[in-house]
């Protein structure tokens, strides 16, 4: 049922990688403003992954304590049934003494024949009762001592039994208490390392937009510049061509005044020749069409195989491992509460812990296994950790250093932990 609690990744939380510190003066401020904001709503989604994370840890330190407790109280019974044992044992030491006792006196006095003698012994008919009524009480005695150290032989053989199932146990759960110790240290690392990643892309981000902003203002203040000694220049320029016509003019008014034929032919060609312009408009139209099509894919709602082998994705980069726990709303799942809830999306009841679950359906190889089977490893035990399988080979699980995920069987920790054990459930 349990591997260990975990914990969240940060790849996970992130999705995508944080922007880089990289100063990139080519983009404008805006753009850089952009790129933070973008990351200030990753900070909002990995911030309120952080919050699961924090109230996983609590609800696994409420575990511990359990467990702790637990395992302190199945302690006190094992030395009970140790100091049981023990006090057991005398008395059956003691019992078989006296037994050896009574066998080594009935030896030395005949035996049976000995009790014999002493009925035969009787003078009258009431000693005769009386000594036949004490044989038998000594007879009925030894029995009873056998029968005793018998009852008590069995009764030891269960108490032992029972120490050495107490005591499996015990190492089964202080098994399970340094999985969730670990795990609880690497959730609070990679949150406090998580936080500071985020902080420090912040600042960075911060650091090239100020940059990029002094950047612009240069560029603008440049232009300015540039623009001002254009004009300057267009400026100086067009004094120069009007001055140029002045000087042209009054050589064209002297000229006219020496030729009078001239300047009445020439004004004559200047009224007459007037030029024309015609302008023709072109007007080009493009009729676009654009066809969207879209396809939405069917699934048949009776399809228990693509309802369990579906259904939990949508907790995948949403969800903690919590040791016990199948608590959608909040996304928290140990192993063994993932598959019971997927498969109760379906209709299909199956058992709650990895032990119900390892002898459910039918038992199937390796090459047979097909999507919607169930897949169990040897983790902190024979079939510690359980997942769905989706086929090529890969399955989805809660897992302790993912929460909800898919996860690859063929390479790796889960590879290295795969028992070969695979049941199918739906037929």
């Amino acid at each position: 049922m349990k591997k260990s609690i975990a914990v969240l990744s940060a790849t996970i939380l992130l999705g995508t990688g944080l922007y880089t510190a990289t100063p990139t003066f080519a983009e404008r401020p805006a753009e850089i403003q952009q790129k933070i904001d973008e990351n200030r709503n990753k900070q909002a989604k990995v911030e309120e992954q952080i919050a699961k994370i924090e109230n996983a840890i609590k609800e696994n330190e409420k575990i511990i304590a359990k467990t702790e407790k637990d395992i302190k109280l199945t302690q006190d019974v094992i030395d009970q049934l140790n100091a049981d044992k023990k006090h057991l044992q005398k008395k059956m030491e003691e019992r078989k003494e006296l037994i050896k006792e009574r066998l080594r006196l009935m030896q030395q006095n005949g035996g049976n024949k000995a009790y014999l003698d002493i009925i035969l012994g009787s003078t009258n008919f009431t000693e005769l009762v009386s000594r036949t009524n004490a044989v038998s009480k000594i007879i009925e005695a030894d029995q009873n001592l056998v029968e005793e150290q018998k009852r008590d032989a069995k009764l030891l053989a269960k108490k032992e039994k029972e120490s050495e199932e107490k005591l499996m146990s015990l190492k089964d759960k202080k098994l399970e208490l340094e999985g969730i110790q670990a795990t609880i240290s690497e959730q609070k690392a990679q949150a406090e390392a998580l936080k500071k990643q985020l902080l420090n892309t912040e600042e960075d981000l911060i650091q090239q937009k100020k940059e990029a902003e002094e950047a612009e203002r240069r560029r603008i203040e440049e232009e300015r510049a540039r623009r001002q000694a254009e004009l300057q220049a267009r400026q100086a320029e067009t004094q120069t061509q009007t001055q140029t016509r002045q000087v042209e003019s009054q050589i064209r008014q002297e000229e006219t005044q020496d030729t009078q034929a001239q300047s009445q032919t020439a004004q004559s060609q200047s009224i007459n020749s007037t030029p024309s312009k015609s302008s023709t408009k072109k007007e080009t139209k493009k009729d676009t069409k654009v066809k969207n099509s879209t396809s939405t894919p069917s699934a048949s709602a009776g399809n228990a195989i693509g309802i369990v082998t579906s259904i939990g994705k949508q907790f995948i980069g949403n969800s903690v491992y919590v040791w016990g726990a199948q608590d959608p709303a909040r996304g928290y799942f140990d192993c063994s509460g993932f598959v019971n809830w997927a498969f109760k999306q379906a209709g299909i009841s199956v058992g709650r812990s990895t032990s119900e679950l390892s002898s459910q359906g039918t038992k199937v190889s390796v090459n047979e296994m097909r999507p919607g089977d169930l897949v169990f490893f040897d983790t902190y035990k024979k079939d510690g950790h359980v997942g769905i399988y989706l086929g090529n080979g890969n399955f989805i699980g809660s897992q302790s250093s993912t929460g909800v995920a898919i996860a690859s069987m063929t390479s790796g920790y889960w590879k290295q932990h795969f028992s070969g054990h695979v049941r199918r459930v739906i037929k």
